[in-house]
């Protein structure tokens, strides 16, 4: 999101040949009706904007379920608009650039924060997909009597799921399995 029709214009040229699908906003109010109909890995936020700044814009995201934990860059030519970010206190995943933008800082620092809420979104999909095998299980226990056969199925998916969710976490910890 940039008033600056030309700093649009690049930042798509720069993150489309890397496989991004890129969504360019001209205001803030642009980009929330944008996060409304799409869910973003990465959202970019020139600070200083007309009507709406980038900070307001933030805040009103991290408001939005599907936008509350996406990482957001502030980018800001002005020095001061860093301190301004900091004093925000924004919940979650923040980082800032300095305009004019180095495009190997911004592409290693979308694909850096895209990796990272992507293997997020995958963590907590399987700790969902636990929960669900958790409360099939709980159903089956309450049941009288248990059949054996619905108690193996439902055992098995629940190992299935648990060595799943242990598998990712080993792998963002970086840790043996």
């Amino acid at each position: 999101m940039d008033d600056n029709g030309a700093n649009r214009i690049a930042f798509e040229s720069l993150l489309s040949p890397l496989g991004y699908r890129v969504f360019l906003a001209e205001s803030g109010q642009k980009a929330l009706e944008l996060a409304y109909c799409f869910h973003f890995a990465v959202v970019l936020c020139d600070v200083r904007m007309p009507i709406m700044n980038g900070i307001e814009t933030a805040v009103m995201l991290r408001r939005n379920p599907f936008t509350r934990a996406t990482p957001i860059i502030f980018i800001s030519a002005h020095e001061e608009t860093a301190v301004e970010a900091a004093r925000s206190n924004l919940d979650g995943l923040v980082d800032y650039i300095f305009s004019p933008v180095n495009p190997e800082v911004l592409t290693w620092k979308v694909r850096t924060w895209a990796d990272l809420y992507i293997k997020n979104e995958m963590l907590r999909r399987r700790a969902a997909q636990l929960s669900q095998e958790e409360e099939a299980l709980y159903q089956l226990i309450q049941k009288t009597p248990v059949l054996e056969g619905d108690l193996q199925e439902v055992e098995a998916r629940l190992r299935t799921a648990v060595r799943r969710l242990m598998e990712s976490l080993s792998e963002r910890l970086g840790l043996p399995v």
